[in-house]
């Protein structure tokens, strides 16, 4: 398996009239083509954000692949990174890309 370590941190607003924090975050490949064997989220900051404050937020997670899906040639994944709140409500999203290299290139 190949793994690899991964980390995000965008920057939140409070903009509700009351503090509040990220409850939930989920981490799907895009597309359908070599989806990875695994995505699991390792941390995310879920201390409260106060009424206008504005913060960075860390989030890391873990994408396992198996190395014989990989190319010879580097390539990418997207990732949709989805933030939500206490009640499950969608905050934010973000789409990110991750540059792939097979260990047998």
């Amino acid at each position: 398996m190949s793994t690899g370590r991964h980390l995000l941190r965008p920057v939140f607003k409070n903009t509700a009239f009351q503090s509040g924090h990220l409850a939930n975050v989920t981490v799907n490949a895009v597309g359908l083509k070599d989806s990875p064997d695994a995505i699991k989220v390792i941390y995310l900051d879920s201390s409260e954000l106060g009424w206008r404050e504005s913060k960075e937020i860390r989030v890391e997670f873990l994408v396992e692949i198996n190395p014989a899906v990989i190319g010879p040639q580097p390539s990418g994944k997207t990732f949709r990174v989805q933030f939500f709140g206490p009640k499950g409500n969608e905050l934010y999203s973000e789409e990110i890309e991750i540059k792939l290299c097979s260990p047998f290139a």
